[in-house]
């Protein structure tokens, strides 16, 4: 229930933030902090790291995969299992938040410009954790099927 109630949490949070990049950050200059972070409004219309690609294609992918996470999230609580639960719940509250946008700007909505990395915003650290999580699972999961039994 705690579970359910942060990602809640962290999707809300997600919306706001976004909220305010749309009507803040849109009409003034960057927001610069040490000369690394800056805060700008930037409208991401391809999918990942930015990579054009046909509209209609970027919502096919969007909606398959997140109909696949939410089926291995099902999975994952049948099996009970926390971390994958943890994992494919973050992807899915991250990916779904970025399809709103989709739906209501026609491209998703990035505000975090560390000019390292391209801009990117709060929904893509969650899918982030969530896919770090799902790679450490599945660590986890091949260093004990790797161990010797005696």
């Amino acid at each position: 229930m705690f579970i359910n109630i942060g990602f809640f949490f962290l999707f809300v949070t997600d919306r706001v933030l976004k909220w305010w990049a749309v009507n803040s950050l849109s009409d003034i200059s960057p927001i610069t902090f040490l000369r690394v972070f800056r805060l700008e409004f930037y409208l991401n219309e391809g999918i990942i790291f930015s990579v054009p690609l046909p509209k209609m294609l970027i919502y096919i992918i969007t909606v398959l995969i997140i109909s696949v996470v939410i089926y291995l999230l099902y999975e994952a609580y049948q099996m009970k299992n926390r971390s994958l639960i943890i994992g494919y719940s973050l992807v899915t509250v991250g990916a779904f938040s970025n399809l709103l946008d989709r739906f209501n700007y026609g491209a998703i909505i990035d505000f975090i410009n560390l000019r390292v990395l391209p801009v990117f915003n709060l929904a893509d650290i969650i899918i982030t954790i969530g896919i770090t999580v799902l790679i450490f699972n599945i660590i986890k999961i091949k260093g004990s099927s790797n161990e010797k039994v005696y």
